[in-house]
């Protein structure tokens, strides 16, 4: 692995929205070993707070956000920044019928599938782009 992925992991802070008590703690022990700061909300509105303190470089969130719509989380979180969600979740379907286009990685994942997709999503960007300057 290469030890400039490892650091560009270590400064990148992530804020994970899950209802579920369990699935939470277990995501959040994956992703402390890979990645600098973890931010953890249980529902839409508590995750808006600590987004607004916090200001993750990410969010990766279940689509069920209790106190939210998907859609009312993600144009509330538009009104601020243009921050990547990646809706964390068993199904693709719900994020299709709502019109919702956003990065999709589904439950469950390895630790090692889970960190694999999250650096594909925010780090490969970076890559293709300085690529074409």
């Amino acid at each position: 692995m290469s030890n400039n992925l490892e650091q560009l992991r270590r400064q990148v802070r992530i804020l994970y929205v899950e209802p579920d008590p369990y699935e939470r703690r277990i995501t959040v022990s994956y992703l402390r070993r890979h990645y600098g700061e973890i931010i953890t909300a249980a529902h839409g509105e508590e995750a808006i707070e600590f987004f607004l303190k916090y200001q993750p470089k990410i969010i990766l969130t279940d689509y069920s956000l209790k106190t939210r719509s998907p859609e009312e989380f993600i144009a509330e979180i538009r009104e601020h920044a243009q921050t990547p969600i990646i809706f964390y979740t068993r199904s693709r379907d719900p994020l299709i019928q709502a019109g919702i286009d956003a990065p999709f990685i589904k439950k469950p994942q390895t630790e090692t599938g889970l960190r694999d997709s999250i650096d594909s999503i925010i780090f490969v960007p970076a890559k293709k782009q300085r690529r074409s300057e």
